[in-house]
């Protein structure tokens, strides 16, 4: 392991090729998603991991970011598309990602967050993308059937890790500053993964959460528990409850360690 990097975990997840339920009916009271928003998960439901990452646009001011893990060539992807879009209006971004690196993810939230777009996240959405991609958006969105997966962030205790080198504290620390100011901007608190790990320390708490979901690896926290911390969800057409969580994290095999947190 190369101790100059800060070491981070992140789900490992197939994407299948599975239909999308029906996006332009409206759920629980809720307006219909845009047509271009649309039409990207519908694009996105004929794809499956195999088919690797891909970024396309629709129309002027939407874009299709389909990216299994986050890479480089992902990344600069992302960002060209995004370049080419309109600068009329803010954009629209429909996300489907199970993370990655963390100054990969910075690098998306930042430049959303300079066109001050609006974040769809379809289908799964864990790590780096809940982190960085949907946190940052001027307007969050989960869509039906989607699971919004934390299961941390960078926090500063971890600079005191054993076996990290000193340039590893040092891009740790560079990364940590650029966390804070994406997440500042967002009107999220910044310190939003330290209040995360502290629950890992908070045992009635986590009983009284979760049950018996031991080890706890991933937290999906229903919209009024994310607006605690400053992340508010504008629409939230995803998993309203415990039976609907649970069918979801077996359908991304996630679900051995994944608290429902509501």
């Amino acid at each position: 392991m190369d101790n100059s990097r800060p070491y981070v975990r992140f789900v490992l997840v197939l994407f299948l090729v599975l239909p999308f339920h029906a996006l332009a009916t409206t759920q629980r009271g809720s307006s219909a998603p845009p047509k271009a928003v649309t039409a990207c998960a519908d694009w996105m439901a004929t794809r499956s991991s195999a088919d690797g990452a891909q970024v396309r646009r629709i129309g002027s001011s939407t874009l299709c970011a389909d990216i299994p893990s986050l890479s480089e060539a992902a990344v600069e992807d992302f960002v060209r598309e995004l370049s080419f879009l309109s600068g009329d209006n803010p954009p629209d971004i429909v996300i489907r990602s199970a993370g990655g690196r963390v100054d990969l993810g910075l690098t998306m939230g930042e430049e959303l967050q300079r066109r001050r777009a609006a974040v769809y996240a379809y289908g799964f959405c864990g790590s780096s993308c809940a982190n960085y991609v949907f946190l940052p958006a001027a307007r969050r969105v989960i869509l039906n059937d989607t699971l919004l997966v934390f299961h941390g962030g960078l926090y500063r205790s971890m600079l005191t890790q054993a076996g990290l080198t000193e340039e590893g504290k040092a891009k740790m620390d560079a990364q940590l500053s650029r966390q804070h100011a994406l997440l500042q901007k967002a009107g999220v608190e910044p310190a939003i993964f330290e209040r995360m790990e502290a629950l890992n320390h908070d045992g009635r708490q986590l009983f009284d959460k979760c049950g018996e979901v031991t080890p706890i690896r991933s937290i999906v926290f229903l919209a009024k528990e994310l607006a605690a911390f400053g992340a508010g969800v504008d629409q939230d057409l995803g998993p309203q409850t415990t039976a609907e969580v649970e069918s979801l994290t077996r359908k991304y095999g996630i679900a051995q360690g994944t608290c429902y947190w509501h």
